[in-house]
């Protein structure tokens, strides 16, 4: 009886914290004629304007591929900031390494709790989409708008504060040789807790989905 008593509180304990997640997915989509298997070398892009915060993301990214015995590669090693504002360098990049997939993360929109309407379903992607290098081409357009932020900066909304930002991400997996999307994932990384977890967060969420899909 202990056990069982013991037990069932860490169980809501489990449950309110799942609840609690700072990202929400929103939206997965992938290519059904994809026979590609698994991701075996993958060059790791963080479309953010904040270099740091890029850094940040490639490396947990780069971090949690590693441990699905994916050779994983974040972007800023081998590509500079000017570098990135083309496809030209990701292009060398991704021939000189023998990489056979790319993995882009931008943020796409940001807005305020309490302000969420309800959006179409994800369908099938834009046309932009799917191709490698018009998707990172409009990613950089996202980077250069005006007001452009990222959810991962360091600091943490008070506790009185009864609003939060919520950014909308999305994650796209290209195979590198075809530069056909191969997985689409959105999702919603909700503000207020140190940039350090907000990442992992993320990160997981986005390393979940590409096993869920097969591809780890």
């Amino acid at each position: 009886m202990k056990k069982n008593f013991f037990f069932l509180p860490l169980v809501f304990i489990a449950l309110l914290l799942a609840a609690c997640s700072p990202t929400d997915v929103t939206g997965v989509w992938m290519d059904k004629d994809y026979d590609g298997g698994v991701i075996k070398k993958v060059l790791v892009v963080g479309v953010f304007k904040q270099d740091g915060i890029r850094r940040k993301v490639e490396d947990a990214l780069v971090l949690k591929l590693s441990e699905k015995n994916v050779e994983a590669v974040a972007s800023y090693r081998v590509l500079s900031g000017s570098e990135l504002s083309g496809k030209k360098g990701i292009e060398f990049s991704l021939e000189k390494g023998g990489f056979d997939s790319l993995l882009i993360a931008t943020v796409t929109e940001k807005r305020k709790e309490g302000q969420i309407t309800q959006g179409a379903g994800y369908g099938f992607p834009a046309s932009y989409h799917n191709s490698w290098d018009s998707y990172y081409a409009r990613s950089r357009g996202f980077v250069g708008r005006p007001g452009y932020d990222t959810p991962f900066h360091d600091r943490v909304i008070p506790a009185r504060v009864t609003t939060r930002d919520i950014y909308s991400l999305e994650t796209n997996l290209y195979h590198a040789s075809g530069k056909n999307l191969v997985l689409s994932v959105l999702s919603d990384v909700y503000t207020g807790l140190p940039v350090d977890k907000l990442i992992t967060s993320f990160v997981g969420t986005v390393i979940k989905k590409l096993s869920e899909n097969n591809l780890l």
